[in-house]
C-alpha cells in the first residue's frame, strides 16, 4: 500500500453513500470497507495499534450504517461516527507515515 490516504478517502467516500436504500449498494459498501480494512492489515501501518483501532472502528460504523453490524444508533449516527473517526485516522497516518 503506497498512498494509504487514498484509502481512507475512499472509505470517506463510502460513508457518504452508505444512507442508501439500495440493498446491493450496501453490501457492496460493506465488501469495499473490509477489503480496505484488509490492505491496511498487510501493510507496515498494522504495527501501529492507533492506526488499526481508528481504522477498525471506522469499519465497524460503516457496516452498522448499511445494516450489517448492529449498534444502538441511527444509520445516519453511524455515519458521522464513521467520518470522525476517518479524520483522526488522517491526523494518526499523518504523524506516523510522513
Amino acid at each position: 500500500m503506497d498512498e494509504p490516504l487514498v484509502l481512507v478517502a475512499r472509505l470517506d467516500d463510502l460513508a457518504d453513500m452508505a444512507l442508501t436504500d439500495n440493498k446491493y449498494e450496501r453490501a457492496t459498501i460493506y465488501a469495499t470497507a473490509n477489503t480496505i480494512l484488509a490492505a491496511f492489515v498487510g501493510s507496515k501501518l498494522s504495527s501501529n495499534q492507533a492506526v488499526m483501532d481508528l481504522l477498525r472502528a471506522a469499519c465497524f460504523y460503516l457496516s452498522a450504517a448499511v445494516g450489517y453490524d448492529f449498534i444502538k444508533a441511527t444509520p445516519e449516527q453511524c455515519v458521522v461516527k464513521a467520518h470522525d473517526k476517518l479524520s483522526k485516522l488522517r491526523g494518526v497516518i499523518n504523524s506516523y507515515y510522513y
